[in-house]
């Protein structure tokens, strides 16, 4: 079981106004030491069994990065890591629907879509994740980025365009105005998929392991199908928010035989993992 920093409420208040005015937000020393040391250690140890059986990725210039997807086929720490409370807290507020109905209010109702380990050698240009622009007050799209190792400018950190979540206009590409987001292991960065952002290029020769999530309003269509790939033996660990999460309270019916509604309440997820399909 991971062990988490506490935060106040005050903390929580500043971090919901940094999502809305900058587009991103930095919880400092949110995982421990040892925790992060472990979890550097594990995923290194998933990527060298990953590998041997990853396809060959088209887009170029992520060719020579490492990268495993879908972490949460693999480990139950990393649901815990995106479960956990604080994290929980903040996607709650910029996530949930109120008007869900279906979930107990105080229930996260929104799902993952995609978690990627990613070590990155080359730089990534200026782009959004939320598909379309928008400047509006709402957002259906949040990345969380648990830091595994130190994120610099020399080993290509992170970079956003602060505000430009607002801009409703997809990025120019053009590398001004940035603003490296340097980050230490055990940090966590949340930022809106609408806003501007990439990383550069890796220089250090040293590893950049960070944990990448794109956790979605519960009506967005997700990268993956994550709940039909999970396996049983992880379905059997996880507790019933954690398995909303991964998206068994909003599994499509096949016919309207079946169902009629794709939001469900927690009774749903009684039955073993196999039986929804």
């Amino acid at each position: 079981m991971l062990k988490f920093r506490q935060y106040s409420n005050d903390d929580l208040d500043q971090h919901l106004r940094n999502l809305e005015i900058f587009g991103y937000t930095v919880v400092k020393n949110y995982i421990d030491k040892k925790n992060v040391a472990n979890l550097k250690a594990k995923t290194e140890d998933y990527f060298k069994i990953y590998k041997k059986k990853i396809i060959n990725d088209d887009v170029k210039n992520l060719s020579e990065d490492r990268c495993i997807h879908n972490l949460q086929n693999l480990d139950v720490n990393y649901i815990e890591l995106l479960s956990s409370p604080f994290i929980e807290k903040i996607l709650k507020k910029k996530l949930n629907d109120k008007y869900h109905g279906a979930l107990p209010s105080d229930y996260p109702n929104y799902n993952l879509s995609n978690y990627t380990a990613r070590s990155a050698i080359n730089g990534l240009e200026l782009h959004i994740d939320s598909f379309i622009p928008s400047s509006g007050g709402l957002t259906w799209s949040l990345q969380v980025a648990f830091m595994v190792d130190n994120q610099t400018i020399d080993n290509g950190c992170s970079i956003v365009v602060p505000g430009s979540h607002k801009s409703d206009k997809y990025s120019d590409r053009k590398f001004e105005n940035i603003k490296p987001i340097e980050s230490e292991a055990g940090d966590v960065v949340i930022w809106d998929s609408r806003i501007w952002h990439g990383n550069l290029r890796n220089n250090s020769g040293a590893s950049r392991w960070a944990l990448f999530a794109t956790v979605v309003c519960w009506w967005v269509r997700p990268n993956f199908d994550v709940s039909r790939g999970l396996p049983n033996k992880i379905y059997k660990k996880l507790n019933d928010r954690q398995k909303i999460l991964l998206g068994f309270c909003n599994i499509s019916p096949s016919t309207e035989f079946e169902r009629f509604h794709t939001k469900k309440g927690t009774n749903f997820l009684k039955s073993n993992v196999k039986d929804f399909f």
